[in-house]
């Protein structure tokens, strides 16, 4: 029985397991209070990532991301870091990443995305790391314009998209709250994905993202 019980333990920490119930409460209570928040400071923001997909394609967030993907343009970023104390007093954690090179309109020292983490699983998870290993995450990327094209960095690598689609928004409805998405959202997720309709689990931003078009550090 002992060592059912280990194996089950030492599957949940080698695996990453689908949300349960309670872990998909927790996104969302997430994702609403980012949402609440960047709406209460007049924030413009899209539903990024995993986030969009799942919410678009399946109407709920994906299973086994536990990840929550939001962007923010860069002309917003640091108002989001001045306001970012608020998420503090409702028991978050941020931490914030800057660009270390210029690579088009991203330019070094700008924010390129906040880590929104609760409290005290983040805490717990410095020193029990396995424990704590599922936990929460929300990722603010931060988006910058050119004359054509929305660039951002996500793990080691430069983006860009045509810039259109960060030009407005359309808005998907989920839980009875209207949330933002790129305009076109359609053909975003399929310069993105490739064929989005198929769900894949196994995804890697840095070696399976279409949208790639260099490494951020040379």
């Amino acid at each position: 029985m002992l060592m059912k019980k280990t194996n089950r333990v030492l599957s949940f920490l080698e695996n990453k397991p689908n949300l349960t119930n309670r872990n998909l409460k927790r996104a969302h209570k997430t994702l609403f209070i980012l949402i609440d928040f960047f709406n209460k400071e007049k924030i413009d923001y899209h539903l990024e990532g995993g986030t969009l997909l799942g919410i678009v394609r399946d109407k709920q967030l994906l299973a086994w991301d536990y990840d929550i993907d939001l962007s923010i343009m860069e002309k917003d970023a640091q108002k989001f870091a001045n306001k970012s104390h608020k998420l503090w007093l409702k028991g978050y954690r941020i931490r914030k990443k800057t660009m270390h090179m210029d690579i088009g309109p991203l330019k070094s020292g700008q924010y390129r995305i906040f880590k929104v983490k609760k409290i005290f699983p983040s805490l717990m998870k410095e020193f029990f790391s396995f424990t704590y290993k599922h936990m929460i995450v929300a990722d603010i990327f931060v988006k910058a314009n050119d004359e054509k094209h929305t660039y951002w960095q996500a793990m080691r690598k430069i983006l860009r998209v045509d810039k259109k689609y960060y030009s407005s928004y359309e808005t998907v409805e989920y839980y009875g709250r209207e949330l933002m998405i790129p305009y076109d959202y359609k053909g975003y997720l399929t310069k993105k994905y490739g064929d989005w309709s198929v769900p894949v689990k196994e995804w890697s931003c840095s070696t399976d993202e279409k949208t790639i078009i260099d490494e951020a550090y040379k």
